[in-house]
């Protein structure tokens, strides 16, 4: 849906309930919902720029014969997901 105030798409959706109080709970929970996806975003931007930082500090050193970098971090800060190389 395209908002009639500005160029920005909307999306709209569509909720039925019998009760006024099972829609309140269903938009709070949602809000709730939100919040946590944003901030959960914020967790995994500030990681990746930590991560790019440390893999950007960290030069090349030899070691045996063997190139190598090492960073402190290894894996998500949720431990849901893995990095990308």
């Amino acid at each position: 849906m395209l908002s009639p105030f500005s160029s920005e798409k909307k999306q709209m959706v569509s909720f039925c309930s019998p009760s006024g109080e099972e829609l309140r709970k269903f938009t709070e929970e949602l809000r709730e919902s939100i919040t946590e996806v944003n901030e959960m975003e914020q967790i995994h931007i500030q990681w990746e720029l930590k991560r790019e930082q440390g893999v950007q500090t960290h030069t090349p050193h030899t070691n045996g014969g063997q190139m190598g970098t090492h960073s402190a971090h290894t894996g998500s800060p949720t431990g849901c997901c893995r990095p990308t190389t």
